[in-house]
């Protein structure tokens, strides 16, 4: 009789694990994310040694963007099955979407090697390219999967992907439109929607200026407009700023131009001229370089070394200004941000300077700054001492915010502590509609 109430309550367990088990699956599969991941983990509780049930669960907390715990999901089930081929490839998944990019093309490598011609694999090899930037290899790949299987989807949005940042928006188009032909998918079709109100120009204006009136090398103030475009996958931009100082107007015009030389390898060079210039330099130019030196290295992920230098022709001097630096991406939203500064006058006279600062970016298009830094006079160099450079000391804070989806607000705000002169405070409004 033990036996008989052993085995019917065993089979009634099995029986309410399988229900919860089912009805994750039908979750999973009609959408509602978190009432699957609510019901897989009950699962995964009750029966921890079913090895779908960690690949499910780690799925759905993949696509809800937990990713250490769907990395720990994944992983648990690769203790039961090490070898099991969706539970390496999810890992793998995750690892790309946490941008550990090296950490997943590692084990897509392996998983290719052991199937060469799966084009799960491929697809997913292809995607990483991409987000890292290599789009050639990412194109390659695609292209040669499409060879294969001219209806294979996931390959077809991604090419139609890299044709979206490239801004040729009708091929782009054509590509989603093929891969919706094979199947319906709402997420192509938010892709192809969103050709529609693809961003291929933005509008900047703004000021910047001083209210705490000390005297007239503290009272300041300037207004800007620039237009930027999308030119063949770079930013190019022209931007124009009247500024007062010293009871005196400038008018400068800048254009310039930033993008991607190679995979991991970034680009700005921009300059301008101040037609009949009384404090700003009668010309400039600026080039700067930013080359990822790693992907992932232990708990810090993207890592930037940056090299920028530039030239300014003031009316009294000539300024080379030198900046060696590094940006490092940490806990997925936060960055850390320093330079060191040299300033290097035409006349001899030389100095050195330093500029840090720490920013939150919860999401895109919304940051928070926190920042110092030390230089000569100013931060913008706009005001000069031909007979000895003048240290500065900066603190600053500011924000970026979005206030649809086309339009974004930013609002900065420093103290300079100037020696033995005066401590001079600004504030910059700026706004950004996007179209």
């Amino acid at each position: 009789m033990k036996h008989v109430l052993l085995l019917a309550g065993l089979m009634a367990i099995q029986s309410a694990w399988g229900g919860i088990y089912e009805s994750g699956l039908e979750a999973k599969k009609a959408g509602r994310h978190e009432e699957a991941v609510q019901l897989l983990g009950q699962a995964t509780t009750a029966a921890p040694g079913n090895v779908e049930a960690w690949y499910h669960y780690g799925t759905v907390l993949g696509w809800l963007k937990r990713h250490e715990e769907a990395l720990a999901a994944l992983r648990r089930g690769l203790q039961l099955a090490p070898q099991d081929f969706d539970l390496r490839l999810g890992e793998a998944r995750v690892l790309a979407w946490m941008a550990d990019y090296s950490g997943a093309d590692e084990r897509l490598a392996k998983l290719e090697a052991e199937f060469p011609t799966n084009l799960d694999v491929a697809v997913m090899r292809g995607r990483v390219a991409g987000w890292r930037g290599d789009r050639k290899e990412a194109r390659r790949r695609y292209e040669a999967i499409l060879q294969t299987d001219p209806r294979q989807i996931d390959a077809l949005t991604g090419l139609g992907d890299l044709e979206a940042e490239a801004q040729k928006i009708d091929e782009a188009r054509s590509l989603y439109e093929q891969a919706l032909a094979v199947e319906v998918s709402p997420d192509v079709q938010r892709r192809l929607d969103g050709l529609q109100s693809q961003t291929q120009r933005r509008v900047d204006m703004g000021m910047t200026g001083s209210t705490f009136t000390q005297g007239e090398r503290e009272e300041w103030w300037s207004i800007y407009a620039s237009y930027g475009q999308k030119l063949l996958g770079w930013d190019a931009w022209l931007r124009t700023e009247v500024g007062e100082r010293f009871g005196l107007q400038d008018e400068t015009w800048e254009v310039g131009a930033g993008g991607q030389l190679l995979p991991g390898l970034q680009a700005t060079i921009y300059g301008g001229v101040t037609p009949d210039a009384d404090f700003s330099a009668d010309w400039y130019a600026d080039a700067s370089l930013r080359w990822r030196v790693f992907e992932k290295l232990g708990f810090l992920d993207d890592g930037w070394l940056l090299v920028e230098g530039r030239w300014a022709d003031y009316a009294t001097s000539g300024l080379l200004v030198s900046r060696v630096g590094w940006e490092q991406r940490v806990a997925r939203h936060w960055t850390l941000n320093a330079r060191w500064l040299h300033f290097a006058y035409d006349s001899g006279l030389s100095a050195d300077g330093w500029l840090g600062y720490v920013a939150w970016e919860p999401r895109e298009r919304m940051q928070f700054r926190l920042g110092a830094g030390s230089a000569v006079e100013s931060l913008t160099n706009q005001t000069l001492n031909t007979e000895r450079a003048i240290p500065s000391w900066t603190v600053f804070v500011g924000m970026t915010l979005p206030l649809s989806e086309r339009w974004q607000v930013r609002v900065d705000f420093e103290r300079e502590d100037v020696q033995d002169r005066l401590v001079r405070y600004g504030l910059a409004l700026g706004l950004t509609y996007r179209f």
